[in-house]
């Protein structure tokens, strides 16, 4: 295996889970008590029983190439290993800045790059950005578009007629939900062993600051 959106935003989720360790600190510092505990490592889990799990993964137990994933348009072959991927949504562009590395990243939205509604802005600034326009996607030569929930048809129907992979997925606001989503991602970008890692640190530092809430007063 191979390496590593304004009213309540769905990446909102994602994000509480990242800055849980360090909520759970000040938690404990301004009720008097300690740092929060070290959460035990787990065990590396089984590739292909959590990937069996993951709805939108056609053969789990296939991780080479092409490959076959399924989302909102329907089934989608994606040949070889995608080395310039772009997504249509602000949500899913953080999950993509997690999961690979930038020069795997053609292009973001332009929300991406704006501080007051994104994450990541400062390390997506200065990228070219992209339109609803698919002559503004297709200039970044993708070979992989990640496209939301309410990308339109007809964008996602213009990009496949010319050959693109398009994979349009849910961004979930439940927990649960969004790990699927960043497992479906890890798997569609050949970054499963890194959505492994991203999915077990979420839970880590989730559970690190539930440890601390669980025993204090509201």
């Amino acid at each position: 295996m191979t390496e590593r959106t304004l009213r309540n935003p769905p990446w909102r989720g994602l994000v509480a889970a990242f800055l849980a360790t360090v909520a759970a600190g000040l938690i404990a510092m301004a009720c008097g008590g300690d740092a929060a505990p070290t959460a035990t490592p787990t065990a590396t889990p089984d590739p292909l029983a959590v990937f069996s799990g993951v709805a939108g993964v056609v053969d789990p137990s296939n991780f080479g190439w092409p490959r076959l994933v399924e989302g909102m348009n329907g089934e989608t072959s994606i040949e070889a290993l995608p080395a310039r991927v772009l997504t249509t949504s602000l949500g899913h562009d953080e999950m993509l800045f997690a999961l690979v590395s930038k020069d795997r990243i053609a292009s973001t939205t332009a929300p991406t790059q704006m501080a007051d509604y994104s994450n990541i802005a400062a390390e997506a600034e200065g990228m070219p950005t992209i339109t609803a326009d698919p002559e503004v996607i297709l200039a970044q030569s993708p070979d992989l578009v990640i496209a939301g929930p309410f990308t339109s048809p007809e964008l996602v129907d213009a990009l496949e007629r010319v050959g693109v992979p398009v994979l349009q997925t849910e961004l979930h606001n439940e927990p649960e939900g969004r790990l699927a989503d960043v497992l479906l991602m890890g798997y569609a970008l050949g970054a499963e062993d890194r959505a492994l890692e991203l999915v077990a640190e979420i839970r880590e530092r989730d559970g690190a600051l539930r440890s601390v809430t669980g025993s204090k007063p509201e």
